[in-house]
């Protein structure tokens, strides 16, 4: 009987076991699922105070997840950003703990290609340029498809212009621009190609248009200047001159080129050209309220350092906080209407001038080292003309 009554038990104990096992597994999963949103809303504030600035309070939240909830799906998430808040907060050497834990810890993360990326980041800021190189490239050969590749390969271009290998430099940008033409990163390396392309020039190394003149005795700089169609401030500037004195049988890199300038009233832009059309550099500007920059084409005819501002309020001289041309001047063959300097950066991008186009300081010192009397100045209200790259 005890046999039989075993037996017929038997069945009933093991559903009642099966059921219990799995009740205990849904409310296993019920408590995960519960944790894992907690933790993934912890998560999101932690991501909003960053957003916000306040680096400290969201460091505790993600360092909360890290400690707390090793094993989430959302732990390497918080890991990275717990690594980004400590390097906005200057601790580099914890942030660069967290995001090796991200390569040791969690080797399938989708957050590995940041992590590299980061290590490149923190090496060039160190000066380690063979290092933060080697990371750039990581990401590039190990996450090919990864959208982290061509913030890599600008990362390269910036080592390598930290480095003073302009050359380089130029190469990584231009390669961005080919492969990655639209977007975020379009529009950064072009800023760094312009940037690297007005540092070539300035360089005394050869560059596209440039040649070599020897200094005959009698030579000035302004002689040589006019002969070859040039700016005393670019002979300077090439040749690291500190004194407009010149040595006979000195050797001068002189850069021959003839440029042209375009600007767009829509974009608030101004994109320094060759006569060929190929970009060297596009600034930001400002121009006339109410759409009252000229359009048309025109030519640089004068150029003044430092000028003086004469207003229907008086005659203000360079320095006074009123005068609002900034550092230079290059008027245009439009009576009253040219490019120059600030006051007041913050206006650049809008259309806020009397007329004129505006510029940063050392921006338009640079390019009034480049431009010289005819120089053609092309002023549009739409996009820019198309250019060769």
């Amino acid at each position: 009987m005890a046999e039989e009554k075993k037996e017929r038990l038997m069945p009933v104990i093991i559903t009642v076991l099966s059921v219990l096992l799995v009740v205990a597994a849904a409310a296993a999963f019920l408590i995960k699922q519960r944790i894992e949103k907690r933790v993934n809303e912890d998560l999101g504030l932690g991501r909003n105070y960053y957003e916000e600035k306040q680096y400290g309070l969201a460091e505790d939240f993600f360092e909360g997840i890290v400690k707390n909830h090793p094993r989430s799906k959302y732990a390497p998430a918080a890991l990275y950003n717990l690594g980004l808040c400590r390097k906005e907060l200057g601790e580099l050497s914890q942030a660069e703990e967290d995001w090796t834990r991200i390569i040791t810890d969690y080797p399938r993360s989708e957050y590995l290609d940041e992590a590299y990326y980061q290590f490149g980041l923190l090496a060039e800021s160190k000066s380690n340029y063979e290092e933060a190189i080697n990371n750039y490239q990581k990401v590039r050969e190990k996450f090919p498809q990864s959208n982290m590749v061509p913030y890599s390969l600008l990362g390269i271009g910036s080592t390598y212009e930290r480095e003073g290998l302009l050359d380089r430099a130029k190469e990584a940008y231009e390669k961005v621009l080919r492969e990655y033409p639209q977007g975020k990163v379009s529009s950064l390396a072009r800023r760094k190609l312009g940037d690297v392309n007005v540092k070539l020039i300035f360089s005394p190394y050869h560059t596209e248009g440039s040649l070599i003149y020897e200094v005959k005795r009698g030579d000035t700089l302004v002689g040589i200047a006019r002969k070859f169609n040039t700016t005393v401030g670019l002979i300077k500037e090439c040749n690291n001159l500190t004194s407009n004195l010149l040595r006979p049988n000195k050797n001068l890199k002189i850069v021959k080129r003839d440029y042209r300038i375009l600007v767009s009233k829509s974009k608030n832009t101004l994109i320094l050209q060759t006569k060929e059309g190929k970009e060297i550099k596009v600034y930001t500007v400002a121009t006339g309220k109410h759409n009252c920059t000229p359009v048309g084409e025109f030519t640089v005819t004068d150029k003044v350092e430092n000028p003086t501002w004469y207003s229907e309020e008086g005659v203000f001289p360079p320095g006074n906080p009123k005068n609002i041309l900034g550092v230079r001047w290059i008027g245009i063959s439009k009576k009253s209407y040219g490019i120059h300097g600030t006051n007041d950066p913050s206006s650049l991008g809008k259309q806020v001038t009397q007329g004129c186009v505006r510029m940063r300081n050392e921006e338009v010192t640079e390019l009034y080292k480049l431009v010289t009397p005819g120089t053609p100045v092309i002023i549009t209200n739409g996009g820019e003309r198309k250019v060769s790259k």
